[in-house]
C-alpha cells in the first residue's frame, strides 16, 4: 500500500488538464487510466480563449495552433459528413449579439483553438509528464472508499489483472459524465459545491471533475468539489 496526495481517476481532455495544473503548483500526485492511450476518434474540436489562458499559464500555449483572431463559428446544414453544405448560419443569430460581443480590441493574449481532442491530449500527457506527473495507463479503478483520515482505492491492472491499494487524501473523478465516483461520493454526503480552477470552458466532451476530499476539514465534514466543463 502506498500514500499520494492527490489521485487523479480518468486520463482524457480532464484528467490530463488537472494533472498539468497540479504539477504547475508543484502538487504531487498519481494519475490512473483504464485506457493504455487517448482515443482514436476526434471528439471534442473546439476549444476557448479562455481554455487556451490557462494552457498559457503552464507553458504550453505555444504548442497548441490557435485560431485565427477573426474567426467566427457557424452552424452548416449537411446531407452528410460528406456531402456539401446545405445551409450556413452564424453560431450566435445576429439579433441576438450584443455590441459588447462585436469584434474589436483583443481582450486576451489567446484567441482560441481548433484542435480534435485525440491531438490535444498528447500535448497535456507530455507537457505533465515532463513536469513531474506519475501516470499509470491501463490501470483502472475497482472499488474506492473513504474514512474520516482519506480516500482507499483499490486499482487493477489490466494486462496482469494484479491489484494494488492506494490510500490520497484527494481524489478527482474525471472518468466521464457518468461518473459512478462523483455519484457515490455524492451519496449522503454534506457536499459543499464549489467551482475548481480546472472549470476551463473548453471541455465539450461533458466531463465533469469531482474533487473529494478525503482528509479531515477544519469542520470534520466530507467535501466534494465540483467543476463542470
Amino acid at each position: 500500500m502506498r500514500h499520494v496526495p492527490v489521485l487523479i481517476v480518468g486520463g482524457s481532455l480532464v484528467g490530463l488538464s488537472a494533472s498539468l495544473f497540479l504539477r504547475h503548483h508543484q502538487v504531487p500526485h498519481l494519475l490512473i487510466d483504464k485506457h493504455r492511450g487517448s482515443a482514436e476518434h476526434p471528439r471534442a474540436m473546439g476549444f476557448t480563449e479562455t481554455t487556451l489562458e490557462h494552457y498559457r499559464m503552464c507553458g504550453i500555449a505555444d504548442r497548441i495552433p490557435q485560431a485565427d483572431p477573426s474567426f467566427r463559428l457557424r452552424r452548416v446544414q449537411v446531407e452528410t459528413l460528406f456531402s456539401d453544405w446545405v445551409a450556413e448560419t452564424d453560431w450566435t443569430p445576429r439579433d441576438a449579439v450584443s455590441a459588447v460581443s462585436e469584434p474589436g480590441p483583443a481582450l486576451s493574449p489567446c484567441s482560441g483553438a481548433a484542435i480534435a481532442q485525440d491531438k490535444l491530449e498528447p500535448i497535456l500527457r507530455d507537457a505533465a509528464i515532463a513536469a513531474g506527473a506519475e501516470m499509470m495507463l491501463g490501470v483502472e479503478l475497482v472499488a474506492l472508499a473513504q474514512d474520516k483520515d482519506r480516500a482507499t482505492a483499490t486499482l487493477r491492472h489490466r494486462d496482469s489483472a494484479a491489484e494494488e491499494i492506494v490510500t490520497a487524501d484527494w481524489v478527482i473523478a474525471c472518468d466521464g459524465a457518468d461518473s459512478g465516483i462523483r455519484d457515490s461520493a455524492a451519496e449522503g454526503a454534506a457536499a459543499l459545491a464549489i467551482c475548481g480552477p480546472s472549470a476551463a470552458s473548453c471541455f465539450a466532451a461533458m466531463e465533469r471533475m469531482s474533487c473529494w476530499n478525503a482528509a479531515r476539514s477544519s469542520s470534520r465534514s466530507h467535501r466534494m468539489t465540483s467543476a463542470r466543463s
